[in-house]
């Protein structure tokens, strides 16, 4: 895999497979979930292994699950929503098996796009789409978000209490690095992201309050995906090591979230990664404590509590529709 063509695809549109979970110490475990199911109520987007490779899916607020990418031997990883809620772009080795790369569908499934660098600049410009994957904070005030306004992945926060402008917000980093994957902790006083600043992804802690910036990956491989557990006790997170998601292979590491501790996650139970509705109501976060990844849903002040994806297969990193 071709590290550098990977991210220079990337830089120029956010984007965002195949087996198993993979964990490095073992299988999982098949203990159902003890909570009902039931339907998130909006739409979330996520990736799933139930076809054999990792794609990309939309489940509806009713609970009808699509597939949004065929089923086929490409891997499919990390959908992120653009802000007006039409188009979501993934990370994926359809254009070449050997790399990741920025592919793009549209919500409803149609224009499934595999993206090479023309391409990309040509949707960019075409589209006028500069603002991807948001993040809404846990007390529903602010909005994170990355944006290629400059051509280069960076992330904004807005106070949500005042009309949407680019120029009322603030920007958190501003380097030559790509900064995304972005991520709440769950009191929304920290972010943690990745980022290329040294040249592997590694994984960055944003303190709001002071602006200080820690680094708290530092691997001969790429990390991504920081999830925080939902009491902020821990972080889940993706070790891109042997170029193991070409394979359709996640693997996983856990940490502290002053970048302690670091271990391989084997099958240790989680619950995290949340990410909050657009209207403050819900919160959607993955959980293998029945051995399998799946998504739960539950309002914001924890009742109400459901699992919104169906057994038999592994489902993560879901995210709202805006």
């Amino acid at each position: 895999m071709t590290r550098r063509r990977l991210f220079l695809l990337a830089l120029l549109l956010l984007a965002a497979g195949g087996m198993s979970i993979y964990l490095l110490t073992g299988s999982l475990r098949s203990a159902p979930l003890t909570i009902g199911s039931g339907t998130p109520g909006r739409d979330l987007a996520l990736m799933s292994d139930r076809d054999g490779s990792w794609d990309i899916f939309l489940l509806a607020g009713d609970g009808t699950l699509t597939a949004l990418t065929p089923d086929d031997a490409a891997h499919d990883y990390f959908p992120s929503w653009a802000l007006d809620g039409g188009q979501i772009n993934f990370l994926s080795n359809r254009l070449n098996p050997a790399e990741l790369g920025p592919s793009q569908v549209n919500a409803d499934g149609s224009n499934l796009q595999n993206l090479d660098v023309l391409s990309a600049v040509m949707s960019l410009a075409m589209s006028r789409r500069f603002d991807w994957d948001p993040a809404w904070s846990p007390e529903g005030g602010r909005l994170l978000w990355s944006s290629l306004r400059d051509l280069n992945l960076e992330l904004y926060l807005i106070d949500l209490s005042q009309p949407f402008d680019i120029a009322s917000a603030t920007r958190l980093t501003d380097s030559g690095a790509r900064d995304w994957f972005a991520a709440w902790s769950p009191d929304g006083t920290r972010i943690t992201r990745a980022a290329d600043t040294a040249g592997n992804e590694d994984l960055y802690l944003y303190d709001l309050a002071s602006g200080r910036d820690t680094r708290l990956t530092d691997s001969p491989w790429d990390d991504l995906r920081a999830a925080w557990a939902l009491d902020g006790s821990d972080l889940l997170y993706i070790a891109d090591e042997n170029d193991a998601l070409l394979r359709g292979q996640i693997t996983l590491y856990r940490m502290q979230p002053d970048g302690s501790d670091r271990r391989p996650a084997g099958d240790t139970p989680f619950t995290g990664g949340a990410v909050w509705s657009p209207d403050g109501r819900q919160v959607a976060y993955m959980d293998n404590a029945g051995g399998e990844w799946q998504i739960i849903v539950m309002d914001v002040d924890g009742s109400n509590r459901r699992r919104v994806t169906p057994p038999g297969a592994n489902y993560l990193y879901p995210v709202w529709r805006p």
